[in-house]
């Protein structure tokens, strides 16, 4: 009997917990990077924190054989775009059980001009979105009770049998392992993204799937 499948949330499971918390820390320093004004010291020492992120990074996709590319380090002047200035922002469900992860997503989309809901695992994301309107979705994949593929497959099944608008959903992991983005789609996700991401990448993907 082959053992690959084990093997394979082994490493998926490893990843997880190894990735999730230098994502949380990627996100930290952009948010760092953009307080005004900032010395020459502080900004040194953001450029160290995400130089030593993106190299550990890269040392754990070498080990667990993860063929995720490396993040590029983001100067701390990148400029963002202004959020849109309308009284009802496009809302957003953001679903991930690691508080860090959702602090750091959340003040992106913030910045990024939308409103959010967060659910903590896809059995909560189903519920909200049966109950609400969103323009996008950012599934996290692996999580407790019901993970970011199941909650995908039930979200579509209620679209279909209910005759509900398509959302658009993006998967979110922080491994990177192969097939986990056939998997993805697979399960009728429109888009997937690996962490630690790039803001600005994310940024294009909601809006380009939005306005699709």
């Amino acid at each position: 009997m082959s053992e690959r499948p084990l093997q394979h949330d082994t490493n998926a499971a490893i990843a997880h917990d190894l990735r999730s918390p230098m994502n949380a820390v990627m996100g930290l320093a952009d948010l760092l990077a953009m307080s005004r004004p900032l010395t020459d010291k502080q900004a040194e020492f953001i450029r160290t924190l995400k130089r030593a992120t993106v190299a550990l990074n890269e040392q754990v996709n070498r080990l667990l054989g993860s063929h995720e590319q490396s993040v590029s380090v983001q100067g701390p002047d990148r400029p963002h775009p202004a959020p849109s200035k309308t009284t009802a922002k496009p809302r957003v469900l953001l679903v991930d059980d690691y508080a860090p992860n959702v602090l750091v997503v959340a003040t992106y989309l913030e910045k990024f001009g939308y409103d959010y809901d967060i659910a903590d695992n896809g059995i909560e994301a189903v519920s909200l979105t049966k109950a609400n309107r969103y323009v996008a979705c950012l599934m996290d994949v692996q999580m407790q009770d019901m993970d970011g593929i199941e909650a995908t497959m039930a979200i579509r099944d209620f679209e279909t049998q209910e005759r509900q608008p398509h959302l658009p959903i993006i998967g979110v992991t922080a491994h990177a392992l192969s097939g986990d983005r056939e998997r993805c789609l697979d399960a009728g996700m429109d888009a997937y993204v690996a962490k630690p991401f790039n803001p600005s990448d994310l940024e294009t993907r909601l809006a380009a799937l939005i306005t699709a």
